[in-house]
């Protein structure tokens, strides 16, 4: 998000909670529930449209069922690029809510 449109969406999480429950916390405090909570509000004052995921194209952001249980992703071909144990991986599902980044959708 930032490269595509010049705001850091994370940056008032950023080094303000130590473990997953701290940031648990944090997205609670700001958005009233978890990630995907967050992301909608986040996405909403960036004036980003939510999409189906289904019409995602590259570099726009999903919610997707990472190795980790919930994360936001990156539309990357056909596949979505989410955290894993070492860096990015695809994931081999799909997403349950998608956002268009940098675009009209």
């Amino acid at each position: 998000i930032l490269l595509a449109t010049g705001v850091d969406p994370a940056a008032p999480f950023r080094g303000r909670y130590k473990s997953r429950r701290g940031a648990m916390r944090r997205l609670k405090d700001f958005a009233g529930g978890g990630l995907a909570e967050t992301a909608a509000k986040i996405t909403a004052e960036l004036g980003m449209a939510e999409i189906a995921p289904a019409c995602a194209q590259r570099g726009d952001i999903g919610l997707v069922d990472g190795p980790y249980g919930p994360a936001l992703a990156v539309r990357a071909t056909e596949r979505w690029a989410v955290p894993g144990a070492d860096g990015l991986t695809l994931s081999r599902g799909d997403a349950s809510r998608a956002w268009a980044v940098g675009r009209a959708p």
